[in-house]
């Protein structure tokens, strides 16, 4: 037993290894450790001391690249090979820096009778190298046999995390490059161009922003997916915003031999939106009816400012069958290949979960198909 003062969260204090292997021996062969076992997640039993009483097979595999040895007796932190766990007095826990660990908060909110649920870093040292590892725990009161114990389970998040990053590096620097091929485009619409060299640059120009616009999009869209997406809503114009998407799609491949026809009910408008989640979702609307529409064929935009609310129309002759509309707006449905679906997805959740909106579409063989947008346009537009 520890007797020396804990310089950490937690208690020095540890039960013989005599009264461990009492406690481990409770679960042997009981509905409970089946249950457990039958987990598909690593899961191990504390004492009120911290100290591992038993752990599934998925705990042992898990902890086996790790370290060997016996696991019986141990606190999380040594059995996974923490770095902090051998500075402090007793271990696991004592440490000065034990206080910022989220395996450990958790497990002291469940010896206080709470489920915990903490995100934790570790560095540690295996067998081989020092490395790092990223857990969701979960802890809760567990009470057996008139006993208390405390239920640690722990998902690796390490993959997820690496990835989150690498995304957030690969968007900085893909976007970094995109906008310095657009600013030397920028500057080559200053110098001296014949008329074919300047249409050359402004098609340029045009598939620069576009691409901007695209990485802009993936990026939010996976802020959006994981509830990280922050919207800045502006004061914003209908008619400026139409010229800049139209700008973009007028040069646009998808419109060749095609025309876009623009409706402004009552004139331009201001409203509230965060200006570029709402490109994203007024762009989308255009390059799907464009996507839609064969050659010398049209599509219509109409906006329309009716009381506080700002809407927002593009219409298309094409007609979506029945059995394709009910699926319209799920994510990762397409009718175009796979790979895709992402686009009318996104415009529900961004406009009804980020804008207080809500999006729409009706289809059939006489009107064609027409997808709206509305949103309540903010106290000071008009």
């Amino acid at each position: 037993m520890h007797l020396d003062k804990s310089r950490g969260p937690a208690s020095c204090k540890r039960l013989p290894q005599s009264e461990v292997e009492r406690q481990s021996a409770l679960f042997l062969d009981t509905a409970l450790s089946g249950a457990l076992e039958s987990m598909p997640l690593p899961v191990v039993v504390l004492n009120t001391c911290r100290q591992v009483v038993y752990s599934n097979s998925g705990f042992g595999d898990f902890v086996q690249r790790i370290s060997s040895g016996s696991i019986l007796g141990r606190r999380p932190g040594e059995v996974l090979g923490c770095v902090n766990s051998g500075i402090g007095p007793g271990g696991c826990g004592t440490s000065e820096f034990c206080g910022y660990c989220g395996a450990v908060r958790a497990i002291l909110d469940s010896l206080r009778g709470r489920t915990g649920v903490q995100e934790c870093h570790i560095q540690y040292k295996g067998e081989n190298r020092e490395d790092s590892l990223d857990v969701l725990t979960f802890c809760s009161p567990l009470t057996f046999k008139n006993e208390e114990f405390v239920q640690f389970m722990l998902i690796d998040v390490s993959a997820d995390k690496r990835l989150k990053t690498m995304e957030r590096l690969f968007f900085h620097d893909l976007m970094n490059t995109a906008s310095g091929v657009y600013s030397l485009i920028t500057h080559l619409e200053r110098q001296k161009l014949t008329d074919e060299s300047r249409r050359y640059v402004e098609m340029l120009r045009s598939s620069s922003c576009q691409l901007i616009g695209e990485i802009a999009d993936y990026r939010s869209f996976m802020a959006m997916e994981s509830n990280e997406l922050i919207p800045n809503p502006l004061l914003l114009n209908s008619g400026q915003m139409l010229e800049d998407i139209l700008a973009v799609y007028r040069n646009h491949v998808l419109a060749d031999e095609k025309t876009i026809v623009v409706d402004q009910k009552g004139g331009a408008f201001t409203f509230e939106a965060d200006p570029i989640l709402f490109k994203r979702v007024l762009g989308n609307m255009v390059k799907n009816a464009l996507e839609a529409t064969r050659k010398g064929g049209k599509i219509k935009v109409e906006t329309a400012l009716k009381g506080k609310q700002a809407i927002f129309a593009v219409y298309s002759s094409s007609y979506i069958l029945p059995s394709v509309g009910c699926h319209i707006f799920k994510r990762f449905f397409s009718t175009k290949g796979a790979g895709r679906g992402l686009g009318t997805y996104s415009m529900k959740v961004l406009i009804e979960r980020y804008m207080g909106g809500k999006v729409r579409f009706s289809s059939s063989k006489k009107d064609g198909t027409c997808f709206t947008v509305q949103i309540p346009a903010g106290d000071l537009c008009q």
